[in-house]
C-alpha cells in the first residue's frame, strides 16, 4: 500500500465528523472524546474541531480530562513518579457521572467545582455549565476513551504518531515554548507514556471508531476506521473530490503498534 492510501485532508475528516453529528440521536448532545499520546495533538485537533463546528453552526462545549484530576500539583510531587499520568489520578467517575447528567437532556445549570487549575496548580476552579447551550461536547486528553466513561461516547478518536515525532514536537513546545530542561522533558515524556497508558492504549484501539496517524497538519493517516465512520468520510471525499492521491483503500490494518522505541 502506498503511503498516500489510506490520507485524507483534514478539512475533508472534520466535514465527516459534522455528517456524522447530524445524525438523530436518542439523547441530548453528542459527545467525541479524543484520546492519545501525551504529544500527540489531542489539544490542538479538538480546538480545531470545535471551531470547525462552531463555524457551521454548531454550539460546541470543550472539555478536557485534566479538569477532572483528583490530586493538586503539590499532591503529586509527594508522590515519587509524580509526572505519571496513571489513570487513578483522574476522578474519572465524576466526569462519567456529568456526561450522564448531559445525556439525560438535564436543563438545569450544572456547577463543576474542585476543578484542576494549570495556573495555581489547586483543586480551585468551579466552571457553570448551561445544557442548553451545547448541543456537541468535545472532550480530550489523557483516558479521553476510558471504559469508565465509554457509554457516553459517541465518537471515539484516537490519536497516534511515532515516538519520535512526538518527542521532537514535546521538546519544543516545552523548551522552546516553556524554557523547560530538555532533559527532564525527556524523561517526563517516557513516564507520561508508560505502561500504564500502554495498556489503556491498547483497549482504545479495540473501541475508538477513528484511529488517525496524526503527523501533518494538511492531512491525516486514518489507521483504523469503523464502518460508520467510514461510510461518512467516503462520502465528503465523493463531494467534495479532496482526497490526498487517487484514491483511499479501507484497509484495516494489523492493530500492532511500537510504544517503546523511537528506532
Amino acid at each position: 500500500m502506498r503511503a498516500d492510501e489510506n490520507r485524507v485532508r483534514v478539512d475533508v475528516l472534520l466535514q465527516a465528523v459534522e455528517k456524522l453529528l447530524a445524525a438523530p440521536r436518542p439523547h441530548h448532545l453528542s459527545v467525541i472524546s479524543i484520546d492519545g499520546f501525551y504529544g500527540a495533538g489531542k489539544t490542538t485537533f479538538a480546538r480545531t474541531l470545535v471551531l470547525s463546528l462552531e463555524a457551521l453552526g454548531k454550539r460546541c462545549l470543550l472539555l478536557s480530562t485534566d479538569d477532572f484530576m483528583q490530586y493538586s500539583r503539590v499532591e503529586r510531587q509527594r508522590i515519587r513518579e509524580r509526572y505519571l499520568d496513571h489513570p487513578n489520578w483522574y476522578d474519572l467517575a465524576s466526569l462519567a457521572a456529568f456526561l450522564k447528567e448531559l445525556h439525560s437532556g438535564r436543563k438545569e445549570i450544572i456547577y463543576l467545582t474542585n476543578l484542576y487549575n494549570h495556573v495555581t496548580g489547586e483543586l480551585d476552579r468551579m466552571r457553570d455549565i448551561h445544557p442548553n447551550d451545547a448541543e456537541i461536547v468535545v472532550l480530550e486528553g489523557m483516558y479521553a476513551l476510558h471504559g469508565k466513561i465509554r457509554s457516553y461516547i459517541d465518537l471515539g478518536i484516537l490519536l497516534i504518531a511515532d515516538h519520535e515525532l512526538l518527542l521532537r514536537r514535546v521538546i519544543y513546545r516545552d523548551k522552546i515554548e516553556r524554557n523547560i530542561d530538555e532533559e527532564f522533558v525527556r524523561d517526563r515524556y517516557w513516564i507520561i507514556n508508560g505502561i500504564p497508558y500502554q495498556e489503556h492504549l491498547d483497549e482504545c484501539i479495540k473501541h475508538a471508531h477513528l484511529v488517525i496517524e496524526n503527523s501533518s497538519k494538511e492531512a491525516v493517516t486514518l489507521r483504523s476506521v469503523s464502518d460508520v465512520v467510514r461510510t461518512a468520510i467516503d462520502s465528503c471525499v465523493q463531494a467534495s473530490q479532496a482526497v490526498v492521491g487517487e484514491s483511499i483503500l479501507w484497509e484495516e490494518r494489523e492493530r500492532s503498534y511500537e510504544y517503546g522505541s523511537t528506532a
